[in-house]
């Protein structure tokens, strides 16, 4: 609840983490109810004035909640000091089926405290207790793997893309399928990650190598086809664009080469 230029607004200062989530809800109840789509929350701001706008919030039921204090994931995760250690069932593309969930939840139940958390390149991670043996506990959730076991070994973050999205240029998991295919031993050592669109929620920019679904350009007979940006990352910041209007014929050829020497800044 920081401030915009102009129409923002300080709610409050030093808000408790108990206090957070119910004064969103109050912010998010009163902007549904008061914005016109598609205006943003800094137009109540600008129509109300920051006194009334305050008013509202506060007036909203949720502002009033405060949530009692719990330990938060440093409490469960891998700590050194804890000598807690954790196992990796990875989901390729995001896609869990529920009955892989169910499995993995009593798994979770029974040697990991019931514990289990989402990375940041869609695996599910499970914090063993200190009982557990980390061997044994890795070849029990091996023998719960699905299908795409194979495929999600390869460190791939992909959006749902158009199978579910209605911002999806392509079928990404169909691509990326494709792509692992035919991918270079070399290149499936390294982090990956597909979007769908150029919104690039699975941070590309933040992968070894990242593909962005640029645009889609008609084809004389009519019939569109994907063009994709690559980003490469050299070091710690973001990736930097190498190549751009790619074909998926083009990246199929490009994952088959050794990497990184043939992924050089402006190849062909």
């Amino acid at each position: 609840l920081g401030r915009e230029p102009q129409a923002g607004f300080l709610f409050e200062q030093g808000v408790g983490e108990a206090r957070i989530i119910p004064i969103i809800e109050a912010v998010v109840s009163v902007y549904a109810r008061l914005a016109p789509p598609p205006k943003r929350l800094k137009f109540l701001a600008t129509e109300l004035g920051e006194v009334e706008l305050q008013r509202l919030i506060r007036a909203e039921p949720a502002c009033g909640v405060q949530f009692p204090q719990r330990g938060g994931f440093s409490d469960n995760m891998t700590q050194p000091s804890e000598g807690r250690k954790r196992v990796l069932h990875p989901v390729f593309a995001g896609q869990l089926p529920a009955a892989t969930l169910r499995q993995l939840a009593i798994f979770a139940e029974k040697i990991a405290d019931s514990l289990l958390h989402v990375t940041a390149d869609q695996s599910i991670a499970f914090p063993l207790t200190a009982a557990a043996d980390p061997e044994r506990a890795a070849a029990e959730l091996d023998a719960l793997a699905d299908g795409d076991r194979v495929e999600a070994e390869v460190n791939f973050r992909i959006c749902p893309g158009n199978h579910e999205c209605k911002m999806g240029l392509i079928p990404t998991r169909d691509l990326a399928r494709t792509l692992l295919a035919t991918m270079n031993p070399a290149a499936k050592a390294h982090v990956w990650a597909l979007s769908g669109c150029s919104n690039s929620c699975t941070q590309p920019q933040l992968a070894d190598y990242g593909i962005v679904s640029s645009k889609l350009i008609a084809n004389e007979d009519g019939v569109r086809s994907p063009r994709f940006d690559l980003y490469v990352r050299r070091s710690g910041g973001l990736g930097e664009k190498i190549q751009a209007q790619l074909t998926v014929e083009k990246l199929v050829e490009l994952v088959q080469e050794p990497l990184p020497s043939a992924w050089r800044a402006n190849s062909r």
